[in-house]
C-alpha cells in the first residue's frame, strides 16, 4: 500500500488512505483485480493472438491489402487513360461550370475543391485547360460511375470500329479444281486464319492453264472439302456462290 501511495498523483487525506486500505485488502477486491472492460480487452487479446498463430506461415497482410485495393487502382488507371482528373489538372485555381446555366462559378483553389468532395465516388474533370484567368482551369465535379460508363462506351465504340475495319477487308484464295490434297490443306488453313482475324474470304475456284483439268467428280470432291472446312470453323458460313462447278466459281465466306 505504501508503494501505491508513493506512486499516487497526489497526497491522500487520512480518510482516503483508510478507505484505500480497506478496499484493496477486501476479498471482493482481490477477486476482481481488473475492471470488467479491461478483462474483456484481455480476453480479446488472447483470441487475436490465437487467430494470428492459426494463420499460414507465408501469410502476407500487404498482399491482402493490395488485392483489396486492386479493383480501385484498375478503375483509376482506366479513367486516367481517357480523362484529365483531379491533381492531374495541374492548375492552382479552377472554376466550375454550372450544368444548368453554363455560367462559370467563382474561382476557387483546386485543392479546396478536391478536399470538399468524396474522392471515392466523385472526381474533378478538366473541361478547358485555359480559363478566363491565368493558372485557372474550367472543371466540373462528376461521379466516377458516370466517367466509367463513358469510358466503357468509348471502348465499345473503338472495338466496333476496329472490327468493321477488319471485316471490311476481303481476302482472296485461288484454288485449282484439280488441286492436290496437301496444297488444298495449306490453302484452307490460310482461309481459316483470315476468318479468325475478321476478314471476309473469297474462294476462287478455276482450272489453271497448262495444268490438268479436273473431271466433274474430282471438282465436286474439291468443293465438298472446302465446304466441310467452312462448317468446321466456329461461326464461319458460306454466304453465296457464283459460277459453276468445274468452271469458274466464287464462294464468299465470312465469320459472324
Amino acid at each position: 500500500m505504501a508503494a501505491a501511495l508513493r506512486h499516487s498523483r497526489r497526497l491522500l487525506s487520512p480518510g482516503e488512505s483508510l478507505l484505500y486500505a480497506l478496499v484493496h485488502t477486501s476479498p471482493a477486491a482481490r477477486l476482481t483485480p481488473f475492471p470488467p472492460a479491461q478483462q474483456q480487452h484481455s480476453r480479446g487479446l488472447k483470441i487475436n493472438r490465437a487467430a494470428a498463430r492459426a494463420l499460414p506461415a507465408d501469410f502476407d497482410i500487404n498482399k491482402l491489402l493490395n488485392a483489396a485495393n486492386k479493383p480501385q487502382a484498375e478503375e483509376t488507371s482506366k479513367l486516367a487513360d481517357q480523362f484529365v482528373l483531379d491533381e492531374a489538372i495541374g492548375t492552382r485555381w479552377c472554376q466550375q461550370r454550372d450544368p444548368g446555366s453554363g455560367k462559370l462559378q467563382t474561382p476557387q483553389l483546386l485543392d479546396a475543391l478536391l478536399a470538399s468532395i468524396d474522392r471515392s465516388t466523385q472526381a474533378v474533370q478538366l473541361l478547358t485547360a485555359v480559363g478566363p484567368s491565368a493558372d485557372t482551369a474550367i472543371v466540373r465535379v462528376v461521379s466516377r460511375a458516370e466517367l466509367l460508363a463513358q469510358a466503357a462506351e468509348k471502348e465499345r465504340t473503338r472495338k466496333e470500329q476496329a472490327k468493321e475495319k477488319r471485316v471490311g477487308k476481303t481476302k482472296q484464295i485461288e484454288l485449282n479444281w484439280a488441286i492436290s490434297e496437301n496444297d488444298l490443306e495449306l490453302k484452307l488453313r490460310q482461309m481459316e486464319k483470315f476468318l479468325e482475324k475478321g476478314s471476309k474470304v473469297e474462294v476462287l475456284l478455276a482450272n489453271k492453264k497448262r495444268q490438268r483439268r479436273a473431271d466433274s467428280e474430282e471438282a465436286n470432291k474439291t468443293l465438298d472439302l472446302v465446304r466441310k472446312r467452312i462448317e468446321d470453323i466456329d461461326g464461319a458460313a458460306e454466304r453465296s456462290m457464283e459460277g459453276k462447278v468445274g468452271g469458274q466459281a466464287t464462294l464468299l465466306v465470312e465469320r459472324a
